[in-house]
């Protein structure tokens, strides 16, 4: 407990669990969204919440990567105030090898281009 309150449990977390980082690494691939996006979390974290400004993400667009075989949550679902968070999705991959993660980081980067979000 004392290392949460002293801010060095995060820093200790990547040392210790280094195949997350690099799946961390993985899920926020550089170019697979052109320039236009935004990651949010922490290195030591099983999920990233990548922003993509001026797009708007739906339980339809959920749906459709379901279908797909892609298994994404936009971030408005768990908002109580709807409407401020329709550009975010929550991805995770703490179970993922990071082959499986960039797999899924390039279908989702086709479904959005393919969809014209």
């Amino acid at each position: 407990m004392r290392a949460l309150k002293a801010g060095s449990f995060s820093a200790t977390v990547p040392r210790i669990n280094r195949p997350e980082q690099k799946n961390n690494q993985s899920a926020s691939q550089e170019g697979a969204f052109g320039s236009e996006w935004i990651a949010y979390g922490d290195s030591a974290g099983l999920h990233v919440a990548i922003d993509f400004p001026g797009k708007r993400f739906d339980e339809g667009f959920r749906n459709y990567c379901l279908q797909n075989g892609l298994y994404i949550t936009p971030v408005e679902s768990y908002c109580i105030e709807k409407g401020r968070h329709q550009s975010k999705l929550l991805i995770g991959y703490g179970h993922l090898e990071p082959a499986v993660i960039k797999k899924g980081v390039e279908l989702l980067s086709d479904i959005i281009t393919g969809l014209n979000i």
